[in-house]
């Protein structure tokens, strides 16, 4: 096994000006969407989370992470990541309002 972390930390290969996900990121985003798929919730969130080491911008990453973090009960540390956020996906938003809707901040849900 590499010394480099569970996922590997290969950096993205860079064509074009465009950044491509490694393959250790790829196989990161099929193991975490495995353990969402089986209720490994603590799991999934630690795959989501080297897929964020290695992407800090992608979307997709960060949407599997608040997903596995929800499910995990854990709507406050959710809630904590995205409302500083200048933009976010109609996925994340939806996600925030969940988390916020849990909390209690029936306000902020709405917003």
């Amino acid at each position: 096994m590499e010394s480099s972390g569970a996922c590997g930390a290969a950096s993205a290969h860079a064509t074009g000006g465009r950044s491509l996900p490694s393959k250790a990121t790829a196989s990161c985003a099929r193991a975490a969407e495995y353990s969402l798929r089986y209720h490994l919730h603590d799991q999934a969130a630690f795959f989501a989370e080297r897929m964020l080491a290695d992407e800090p911008e992608s979307d997709e990453a960060l949407e599997i992470l608040v997903d596995a973090l929800l499910r995990a009960g854990e709507a406050a540390r959710v809630r904590w990541m995205l409302q500083d956020r200048e933009r976010l996906s109609s996925r994340l938003q939806y996600l925030l309002a969940v988390a916020c809707l849990r909390l209690g901040h029936y306000d902020e849900a709405e917003a």
